[in-house]
């Protein structure tokens, strides 16, 4: 496929395929949203000293903008389709420039807490999904590996966003740093909108690949009919798919509880917010490579090794973590590495394993159909590490019993794979494709 669009407006002279130069605004646009996003936690301990409330107080924060973005799952698809995705994401970079800007000026912790509900509402307009949909619809063929790039160079911002935000908090405290966050999100982000995000028929042109569409389109009907697996209303009837359901909650609850403390244990401990930014950080750049090693594991050598790579690595790092009371850089380095290495527990492990428990039949409609349980998970959490830290117990010793509670889910989801025929089909498979491989060597061997 050429660089020059096949497809300008009737009449009109050839011009230039714009999608990739959409794409890459898009993905600014998401570097911006996620990287902000992702430094909640950094402000928590900063957050608790500059109002003299508790820690337990500003986590519940954390709460109300994942119950907030649950309730509006419900509403964001047809508000995305009645204002179209491009006005979408444009509401979404203003509200959540609007919600750092109210930080900046709230004197109080309830007022911080209304304008946390905006950030409900960016995480269901702002993030993975309208990003897609819009870069998507630049793309029929090669569209998969676009927006596997454009994820990729987005999550980056979570390690850029870590290190500003960490120097800005420590050298002009953390209402500056929250009002920087909320001017470039509605200055940069939304001036991008309004100055260069179009569709293709906005710009006189049509989808790479579109005179492939019919042929993709018969490719992948056949495709769907040689999947194997169970659809939504089968798999609602099996036992595996609420004990895999369980399991995903346990799991968020135990990845998203311990992980949205780090910062506020180091600088608890005594760390800068500039030093505990530039851990995060660190781990988020090394992130970005092992979510590929991760995968690899995943294909390699399965789903129940997939799972026990990622828990061995959280439990290490977290352990290691713990029992590094002074801050030795070399166990630190050892964690940074580590909890990089188990990255993909909060992100790419559920749809990877929910692939083999319930193969491909219909797999947008079973992670449609997961999506409440990791919407549960992330809201309690919070909740549930406030009300602890309110009891009286301090983040390590939280830390520790989710981290007992991570044993639990890491055997529940084992339980349901071991459960699935899908996965032991999977596995025959495998085995099946080893031993052919085997004697395809002993023959040449020979």
């Amino acid at each position: 496929m050429s660089d020059l669009a096949n497809n300008p407006a009737v009449g009109g002279p050839k011009q230039r395929f714009s999608g990739y130069f959409q794409v890459f605004c898009l993905a600014f646009i998401l570097f911006m949203h996620l990287g902000t996003i992702g430094t909640v936690t950094l402000f928590i301990f900063p957050v608790s000293m500059g109002l003299g409330v508790s820690i337990a107080a500003v986590i519940l924060k954390l709460s109300i903008s994942s119950g907030a973005g649950a309730i509006f799952s419900f509403f964001g698809t047809p508000i995305v389709k009645k204002m179209t995705p491009r006005w979408a994401l444009l509401l979404a970079s203003f509200l959540g420039g609007l919600r750092f800007i109210g930080f900046y000026f709230s004197t109080a912790l309830w007022q911080m807490y209304i304008f946390t509900v905006l950030a409900g509402i960016m995480m269901v307009l702002g993030t993975n999904s309208v990003v897609s949909a819009m870069a998507g619809s630049w793309f029929i063929e090669r569209r998969a590996a676009v927006l596997g790039a454009m994820f990729s160079g987005a999550a980056a911002g979570n390690a850029f966003w870590q290190l500003v935000s960490g120097f800005m908090i420590t050298n002009h405290g953390w209402r500056m740093a929250y009002l920087v966050q909320g001017v470039v999100l509605i200055v940069v982000c939304c001036g991008i909108n309004l100055l260069f995000i179009r569709t293709p028929q906005q710009k006189g042109q049509k989808p790479l690949g579109w005179e492939k569409a019919e042929q993709l389109k018969a490719a992948a009907a056949s495709a769907k009919e040689k999947a194997v697996g169970v659809g939504v209303a089968e798999a609602l009837k099996t036992k595996y798919f609420w004990v895999y359901s369980i399991g995903i909650i346990l799991s968020v609850v135990v990845g998203n509880g311990i992980r949205n403390n780090v910062s506020t244990f180091l600088q608890m401990g005594g760390m800068t917010p500039l030093q505990a930014g530039s851990i995060a950080s660190a781990v988020s750049a090394i992130g970005i490579f092992t979510a590929f090693l991760g995968g690899m594991v995943a294909q390699k050598f399965g789903m129940k090794v997939y799972l026990t790579y990622l828990y061995v690595a959280f439990f290490t790092a977290i352990i290691v973590l713990l029992l590094n009371v002074e801050f030795l850089f070399i166990l630190i380095a050892v964690y940074v590495v580590t909890i990089a290495f188990s990255g993909p527990m909060l992100t790419a492990m559920n749809p990877t394993i929910a692939s083999a428990v319930f193969g491909n039949k219909d797999y947008t409609g079973i992670l449609t159909t997961l999506a409440p349980a990791m919407l549960v998970g992330l809201f309690i959490a919070p909740t549930v590490t406030s009300i602890m830290l309110g009891a009286g117990l301090t983040l390590a010793q939280v830390m520790m019993i989710l981290l007992c509670v991570g044993v639990v889910a890491f055997v529940v989801l084992q339980v349901a794979m071991s459960m699935s025929p899908w996965m032991k089909l999977a596995k025959e498979e495998r085995e099946e494709k080893k031993r052919k491989k085997r004697e395809t060597v002993e023959t040449s061997a020979s």
